[in-house]
């Protein structure tokens, strides 16, 4: 809530003073973007605590949270106009995530008109089969959400009428990633 979230747009939206490399898409979005931001430099090391301190209190996590390394920062835009992301699993070919980590970055987000929320499919206990329940979370400024990168949390992004920002990273296993 200390308004880094509405820092980091406005260093988006004027360039941040650092150099950026910008690649086309074929769907006209931007791919393989390089960016220098200090607010995206900070809001991470905050993420890496929380990810800490998660990972002392889930017992799957605690023998291994030395292991846990970050991935490279993914800056998100979702255009508006009705865009949304299949569901899928951010670990599905068991290529070493562990969690996801997604911190929201949207001013004065509206639930009953914005849409854009993140739907995660979980069932009782983490486990892989049985009754599956959903969960609509709502991209709010500041909001940190950390789930199971693998087939226990599928998840998708709903619909979104406005621009929808998040800085997503992923937490590996150092071990797994070198197997």
């Amino acid at each position: 809530k200390d308004g880094q979230g509405l820092q980091l747009l406005e260093e988006l939206g004027s360039g941040g003073g650092g150099n950026a490399d910008v690649k086309e898409s074929e769907e006209g979005g931007s791919e393989g973007m390089r960016v220098e931001l200090p607010a995206v430099d900070r809001m991470v090391e905050r993420m890496d605590v929380a990810v800490a301190m998660a990972a002392r209190q889930i017992p799957e996590l605690r023998d291994r949270r030395a292991l846990l390394v970050r991935s490279k920062v993914m800056l998100t835009c979702y255009p508006g106009q009705g865009s949304a992301y299949v569901r899928h699993v951010d670990n599905p070919n068991r290529n070493g995530r562990v969690l996801t980590a997604i911190l929201y970055l949207n001013p004065d987000y509206n639930p009953a008109t914005d849409g854009g929320q993140i739907r995660l499919f979980v069932r009782e206990g983490g486990a892989v089969e049985g009754k599956e329940e959903a969960f609509d979370v709502e991209p709010l400024l500041n909001r940190l959400l950390l789930f199971w990168s693998d087939k226990r949390v599928p998840h998708e992004v709903l619909p979104s009428s406005r621009e929808r920002y998040a800085v997503t990273v992923w937490y590996s296993d150092a071990e797994s990633m070198s197997g």
